[in-house]
């Protein structure tokens, strides 16, 4: 198998998954390392791939939905959980998390969260890694990039963030 042939099959398996895959899985099954595998995805990304890399692995975007972002802030990692958790909720999905920067500008961290599941993962690994949270830059102001279905569903989950003090606008 030549590297064309590899990155079409990469492609093929990221537009047939439902779920992230990870790049050592996917250098087991090509019999590549994983930096091999990694080039690989910025090669289908320069010729307009839209592959994002999460925390569980690489996924090709497929978007179904509305999309809108919302500026939050919070404090604590329970308050994150719950953030998430009503997002996931009523229907939506955490694409990303996002902050700004004084000096680096937009900082930008890679999510797909879209089930309870997602979340549980998530905060483990938050957990298990020792790292704060993206918005602890920012003195718990950080952004989302959240998918719903329609308008009803964003608006619901908006009401549900502002009841609880963790929407900003």
């Amino acid at each position: 198998m030549d590297n064309q042939e590899r990155r079409n099959q990469i492609l093929k398996i990221l537009n047939e998954s439902s779920e992230s895959v990870k790049g050592s899985a996917l250098g087991k099954k090509f019999n590549v390392s994983r930096q091999v595998i990694v080039q690989d995805i910025s090669l289908l990304r320069a010729t307009g791939e839209d592959i994002i890399a999460t925390p569980n692995g690489y996924i090709k975007l497929r978007r179904e939905g509305v999309l809108n972002t919302i500026v939050c802030r919070h404090s604590g990692k329970y308050e994150l959980e719950d953030e998430l958790g009503i997002i996931v909720n009523h229907g939506g999905k955490v694409l990303d998390v996002f902050v700004e920067h004084g000096v680096y500008g937009e900082v930008k961290g890679n999510l797909n969260i879209r089930t309870k599941d997602d979340i549980e993962k998530f905060m483990e690994k938050l957990e298990a890694s020792r790292v704060e949270p993206l918005c602890s830059l920012t003195d718990g102001l950080h952004m989302h990039t959240i998918e719903t279905t329609n308008k009803e569903s964003f608006e619901k989950i908006k009401n549900e963030l502002l009841k609880k003090g963790y929407l900003i606008i």
